[in-house]
């Protein structure tokens, strides 16, 4: 049987430097959860994270959490490039559609996929031969088929499955009114297939509030801790912890409706994501236009 967790440590008084976080501060929080749990997890692991139990730096992140630690302050310095690149960019770039530079598509090019390379080249080779008609080159139907699949469809079978980046091309002598229906249509049908679905709204202050209200993030620290020491915690000792002014609702009940299926929810679907596409956004949009 386990060992009880020590949460000597734990004061949920820590947690009040969430209420005065910006949605950039809610991404960086979230993001932080996100390599936590991921980082205990091998299942589902993302391409950029090795698989050992307990991964290296999950431990200064622990001894953080123990000193009360819950937020580092720092900016997001990738958010900060992007909002850069987006704004000294072509005056038609924007944060979520934009052209594919020459240098993206290097690092494309580049990408650990032999096999996908293998099955262009192979239908490149036919392609050049099909008119010879002293070519006994018969096309390889596997090969062909994997050569002729969306580009970040192979990505994410191949190495990336938490890729969320889907590369068009535009024929722009389509008119626009049939561009944007085609958009459209590609757009859902493409989320359907990769199962990525957007997020149903824009965060507002209200999904902060309900987030520290149901102490969403002390129970994913206590959660992270438990699993990392490979010790226990029970759900009414949980409850009592991160509920401890709650004395007229059933505490353990609130942990395992809400608490726990919030928490779940944010991190399964990469909110930290939504939340900093979402900022980008807000970042740039009324730059591009003054």
């Amino acid at each position: 049987m386990a060992e009880e967790l020590d949460t000597s440590w734990f004061d949920i008084k820590n947690y009040e430097v969430l209420k005065t976080l910006s949605i950039d501060g809610w991404a960086n929080v979230l993001g932080a959860r996100y390599a936590n749990h991921y980082g205990m997890t091998e299942r589902d692991c993302p391409w950029w994270m090795d698989t050992r139990i307990p991964y290296p730096f999950l431990l200064p992140r622990a001894a953080k959490l123990r000193k009360g630690i819950v937020y580092n302050g720092t900016n997001n310095i990738g958010l900060d490039y992007k909002v850069n690149s987006i704004l000294k960019g072509d005056p038609f770039s924007t944060t979520s559609v934009n052209s594919l530079s020459s240098y993206e598509l290097a690092l494309l090019v580049d990408d650990d996929l032999p096999q996908v390379w293998e099955a262009c080249r192979h239908v490149a080779e036919y392609d050049a031969r099909c008119f010879d008609s002293d070519s006994d080159l018969i096309p390889d139907k596997n090969l062909t088929k994997i050569a002729s699949t969306s580009h970040d469809i192979n990505v994410r079978q191949g190495w990336n499955t938490s890729h969320h980046l889907a590369y068009v091309a535009i024929d722009l002598y389509a008119t626009d009114e049939q561009i944007k229906e085609d958009f459209n249509h590609w757009l859902t049908n493409y989320r359907k297939e990769v199962k990525h679905q957007s997020p149903e709204k824009l965060f507002k202050q209200a999904d902060f509030d309900y987030w520290i209200k149901f102490s969403i993030i002390p129970y994913l620290d206590l959660m992270f801790i438990s699993r990392l020491e490979g010790k226990k915690i029970t759900q009414n000792k949980m409850a009592g912890l991160i509920f401890p002014e709650e004395y007229n609702v059933d505490r353990v009940e609130r942990l395992r409706k809400v608490t726990k299926p919030e928490a779940d929810h944010l991190i399964k679907n990469k909110i930290y994501e939504a939340l900093s596409a979402q900022s980008l956004f807000e970042k740039t949009t009324g730059m591009k236009k003054a």
